[in-house]
């Protein structure tokens, strides 16, 4: 039963950090297109 939770634990670890990671991947995605939007920040670079 102790290594039960223990395991159970390390999951629900593993899966919070996949979970952040693949968020802040999506929520860095998603402010590098509006600002590509806005700002035409490919021109900007190209320049």
């Amino acid at each position: 039963m102790n290594l039960f939770r223990l395991v159970h634990r390390r999951l629900l670890k593993i899966l919070e950090a996949k979970f952040v990671s693949i968020l802040i991947d999506q929520l860095c995605g998603l402010g590098f297109s509006v600002g590509d939007r806005f700002l035409g920040y490919d021109r900007w670079i190209e320049s």
